[in-house]
């Protein structure tokens, strides 16, 4: 297992090298967020492309030659904040490794990082809280669903 950090149009540029479009990187994200339930994705694939523009960051592992997990965050000196996630394996304990790789590699350099969590995503928030993120604030009707998400935090003491 190996991971990465890079910003997004490093990573973008340097799979463009290999001749793959930005359509085909989008769905290189999208497939390990959809993996084993195509119904489970928060973000389309257009929300992938569209991001694949962005300043944020990609911190991702691969395994074997296969993207097995991303991150997108913005390094907001001192402060990350956290956009988008996902494992291609779940229930596993992938996303929780993922996780935590991130904060010791990545996240312990900020003084702080932030995310927002689905109100209905129960795993996701004990996940959290097991690495000392407090819910601050809560967003009604955040998502397209209508429902809500807690924003979350963990400071540089936690």
């Amino acid at each position: 297992m190996s991971y990465f950090d890079k910003s997004l149009k490093e990573f973008s540029n340097e799979l463009q090298n290999r001749k793959m479009t930005n359509h085909t990187i989008a769905e290189i994200f999208y497939k390990i967020e959809t993996h084993g339930n195509p119904r489970e994705s928060y973000w389309q694939l257009d929300n992938y492309e569209q991001h694949l523009k962005s300043d944020d960051r990609v911190f991702y592992i691969e395994k074997n030659g296969e993207f097995t997990a991303f991150i997108f965050y913005k390094w907001i000196e001192p402060e990350i904040e956290i956009t988008h996630w996902a494992v291609k394996y779940k229930g596993c304990g992938e996303g929780g490794a993922a996780f935590s790789l991130f904060l010791s590699k990545i996240a312990a350099r900020a003084y702080k990082v932030t995310l927002e969590c689905g109100e209905w995503n129960q795993i996701a928030l004990r996940l959290y809280e097991a690495y000392q993120f407090e819910r601050v604030s809560f967003r009604p009707k955040y998502y397209r669903t209508g429902e809500g998400a807690w924003i979350l935090q963990r400071s540089h003491n936690s």
